[in-house]
């Protein structure tokens, strides 16, 4: 026992001194080690907080950034402050145009703040990731009230409100009461002169200021009345612009309205003129009929339905009843006179009477380009050249028809006597030709023979130019031609 008591002893004796050499040895290293593990701690410590300072620079530059946007953006509603009081003339388009980029610039900044805000968000939803929860309130705090007091301020809704009614209200008011008022002495003095044309009614081609006062006149009431406030004058009109625009099927439905509010010899005595125009012939002489039984000493239905009888239903009888019965009322109506000569002189062959109708409608001031062309022509057939190139040469100055201007280079190449002259309607001619312009039931033979009988160079291309322009001949057949192919 006393041996093994020894022996455990001296054991316990190493075991003792093996765990203290152990722990001399463990203590440097344990102290190495918590060293390296705190320099490794203190040095994430100062990365993280190098962080923190980077993203609060970042904050604060964004926030300065913003601040100055803010004031710029003051700046500029000061600018537009300014402006709106200087304005000398607006209208109430203006002000919606104003209205429109001024939302847009709220709108636009709006995004921008709560962009930013978002962006903001994110970086503080990181910074609460690292455990930085009182520095996140704060700067939220900061970058939400910052962006609250500026919406407020600056970028609302009611901001140009403010501007336009309480700032540049006034003034703006006061523009746009005289622009109105003025507006509206216009609209009654074109309604006025609206007013006597339909009187008249609308008896000859318009010039082109009354053109201009029509079109004027019919966009002022698109604007400022409700169809439903259209008086029988405003259909009659907007039917009346409408035709002269060759929109004949819009100008029935119009004409018709007009007739709804009131049935006039003028309203149905224009729409049977639109029909005709539109190619609804069957039911056109029934509404000529209506036009006269409303009012049978209307000249203008009477001239009108003349030249239908004319050129539609072939009555030259009925036709010259119709235009004696127009003259015999003694308005000295130019119009109608005219229509009268160029009836006598194309289809009863009175060139005497026809150009004692056609002085007389012109002394009556007839400037119409057709009539003095017809003119032209009838001098031509006489042989009095000198004249009729002056009428010619006027009426190519006042016409904007092409298939007018096609009639009149075709009198000037059948009687002109100068061969540059000639050559340069030869190739005007074919230009318009080509373009495919006709006057269909146009007859120019007469001039076609007088032409040939002054010994014109080139009778058979003459002949077939005048069969494609009013017969329908296939303007192929003039290739055969070497003066036609070289124009």
């Amino acid at each position: 026992m006393h041996l093994y008591e020894v022996i455990v002893g001296n054991m316990n004796k190493k075991v003792y001194m093996i765990c203290v050499i152990a722990l001399a040895l463990l203590i440097p290293a344990g102290s190495v080690f918590a060293a390296s593990a705190a320099d490794e701690l203190a040095s994430e410590r100062k990365l993280m907080d190098m962080e923190r300072r980077i993203l609060v620079d970042k904050l604060a530059t964004q926030r300065e950034s913003f601040e100055d946007k803010a004031r710029r953006l003051e700046t500029k509603v000061i600018q537009l402050e300014s402006d709106l009081k200087h304005v000398t003339n607006g209208s109430d388009k203006r002000i919606d145009d104003l209205r429109s980029h001024l939302n847009e610039r709220v709108n636009d900044t709006r995004n921008m703040i709560w962009g930013i805000v978002s962006i903001f968000g994110i970086i503080l939803a990181i910074l609460g990731y690292f455990g930085w929860d009182t520095t996140k309130k704060n700067i939220q705090t900061k970058v939400e009230g910052l962006a609250e007091e500026k919406v407020r301020e600056l970028v609302t809704e009611d901001l140009t409100r403010n501007i336009i009614e309480e700032k540049g209200g006034p003034l703006i008011k006061q523009i746009i009461d005289e622009i109105k008022e003025k507006a509206h002495q216009k609209i009654e003095e074109l309604r006025e002169e609206m007013k006597k044309l339909v009187e008249t009614g609308m008896s000859k081609p318009l010039s082109e200021i009354e053109k201009q006062n029509l079109e004027a006149y019919v966009k002022s009431i698109l604007i400022t009345e409700k169809e439903e406030q259209y008086t029988y004058d405003d259909w009659v009109l907007k039917g009346y612009k409408e035709f002269n625009d060759d929109n004949y099927k819009t100008a029935i439905d119009f004409y018709k309205r007009a007739i709804e509010i009131n049935e006039t010899a003028i309203a149905t005595g224009n729409l049977a003129l639109a029909m005709y125009h539109a190619g609804k012939v069957s039911g056109v002489e029934d509404v000529y009929k209506r036009s006269l039984e409303l009012d049978s000493d209307s000249v203008t239905t009477l001239i009108n339905y003349a030249v239908f009888q004319k050129n539609v239903i072939k009555n030259y009888e009925r036709a010259e009843e119709l235009y004696k019965r127009a003259i015999n009322l003694g308005t000295d109506d130019a119009y109608s006179t005219g229509h009268y000569a160029v009836f006598l002189q194309c289809i009863s062959n009175d060139y005497v009477q026809a150009e004692k109708h056609y002085k007389l409608s012109m002394d009556l001031g007839n400037q119409d380009p057709s009539l003095i062309g017809n003119y032209a022509g009838l001098l031509l057939l006489q042989e009095d050249k000198k004249d009729a190139f002056i009428k010619l040469k006027k009426a190519m100055s006042l016409a904007q028809d092409n298939t007018l201007m096609l009639e009149l280079l075709f009198y000037s190449y059948a009687h002109e006597d100068d061969e540059a002259g000639r050559n340069h309607a030869l190739r005007e001619i074919k230009k318009l030709i080509i373009e495919g312009v006709r006057s269909p039931n146009f007859d120019m033979s007469l001039n076609v023979e007088r032409g040939i009988e002054d010994r014109h160079p080139n009778p058979g291309l003459l002949t077939d130019i005048e069969l494609v322009i009013s017969a329908g001949k296939d303007v192929k057949d003039l290739e055969k031609y070497e003066q036609w192919k070289q124009a």
